[in-house]
């Protein structure tokens, strides 16, 4: 029983390991096509609902 709770757990990270970086990358599209409604909506899924993103928005535009 505890290998396949080990083998559920492992994949569930994987899996959250890759949303987020799906995500971000979304993110990052969004923001170097110009379409900042669509890059902020996605950075504040990454972040969550209560985070402020406005500095690492910004941060994210002047690298791109």
């Amino acid at each position: 029983m505890a290998g396949n709770e080990q083998q559920l757990n492992t994949h569930s990270a994987y899996t959250h390991t890759h949303t987020h970086i799906y995500i971000m990358k979304m993110a990052w599209l969004q923001a170097k096509r110009g379409r900042e409604e669509e890059f902020q909506t996605a950075l504040q899924k990454l972040r969550g609902k209560e985070a402020d993103i406005y500095q690492e928005a910004t941060e994210i535009k002047v690298l791109i």
